[in-house]
């Protein structure tokens, strides 16, 4: 049976309890609505379950229904809390799926006029050890600065952010010192390696 308030179960008067006291089987809320008048019903749904029949490790789903059939799971929090996205199980904090024939797994979008994602571990100290985009260049930062650039035409840079060569430059916060890898299409009809001082 299914109790929808349950004063037994919390001192807080204010909350409202949905309680499954079968022996097994999901506590479940279920959302409903129309389109084209009434041809068309759609559905999606919160279910709250055990983990497993004989422990209390509890897990939250949410599903959505697609244009056809029964809601479907998108979207899992297991009972340690990993969150999975198109991952029924999910085995790290956070799991994203696509479905067969999506090569794009995630989108990070900035408003902004660059795109970062920052990573950090026990130990990290500086805000700034990140990846991200400019336009259509992709960039890696530690130590609060840009470190490596690939542009857009697939020219390289580490240590500054204007690579100057089609191959890979290497320098110190600027173009004014460091080596040059030219596959030649930069400078020459033939491949060079320079040391440049400007």
């Amino acid at each position: 049976s299914t109790t929808a308030y349950s004063s037994s179960a919390t001192n807080n008067d204010n909350t409202l309890m949905l309680i499954n006291e079968g022996a097994a089987g999901h506590t479940s809320i279920q959302f409903q609505t129309v389109s084209g008048g009434t041809a068309n019903t759609g559905q999606a749904n919160i279910n709250v379950f055990c983990e497993d029949n004989s422990a209390k490790n509890t897990a939250m789903a949410f599903g959505t229904r697609g244009s056809s059939g029964n809601p479907v799971e998108r979207l899992r929090i297991t009972s340690v809390g990993h969150l999975g996205l198109g991952d029924n199980d999910p085995d790290t904090r956070l799991s994203v799926k696509a479905a067969s024939g999506t090569d794009v797994v995630g989108k990070f979008t900035s408003t902004d006029a660059k795109a970062w994602i920052q990573f950090r571990d026990n130990s990290t100290t500086d805000t700034a050890v990140m990846i991200g985009a400019e336009g259509d260049d992709l960039m890696l930062r530690a130590g609060s600065n840009e470190r490596v650039r690939i542009a857009s035409d697939g020219k390289v840079a580490i240590g500054f952010n204007a690579p100057a060569v089609h191959g890979l430059s290497l320098g110190y916060s600027s173009t004014s010192r460091g080596f040059e890898f030219d596959t030649g299409s930069g400078f020459g009809s033939s491949s060079t390696i320079r040391a440049y001082y400007r």
